[in-house]
């Protein structure tokens, strides 16, 4: 898992009960689920490193699916990457696949 850093390296298993937790004490975060041999989530990680960098306030969790293979069923992972955006614990945003920055920023 990585946590508002920019470190790319995401491969760290994590627990439900720890991101549940890290969910419900921050007011909005974004979880960025993706693996490293997916070639969409390597065009990605620089937009998602860039909005880490860019938007302090936001809480982003990288989840690699392979190393935390629970994610691909709790946020219905149909393809890589997918962002999920939770508000005050709730889901309020998702997106299956590529984004440009510019788009993802206007759901902050």
């Amino acid at each position: 898992i990585n946590i508002v850093n920019n470190d790319s390296s995401n491969s760290d298993p994590i627990s439900e009960k720890s991101l549940d937790s890290l969910i419900k004490n921050n007011t909005n975060t974004l979880i960025y689920i993706s693996t490293k041999w997916c070639f969409p989530c390597k065009k990605m990680e620089p937009t998602i490193d860039r909005l880490i960098t860019d938007n302090s306030p936001l809480k982003v969790i990288k989840i690699d699916l392979d190393a935390n293979i629970y994610a691909q069923e709790r946020f219905d992972v149909k393809s890589l990457p997918a962002l999920v955006l939770y508000e005050n614990n709730s889901v309020v945003w998702r997106k299956n696949g590529i984004i440009a920055y510019d788009d993802l920023i206007n759901f902050f």
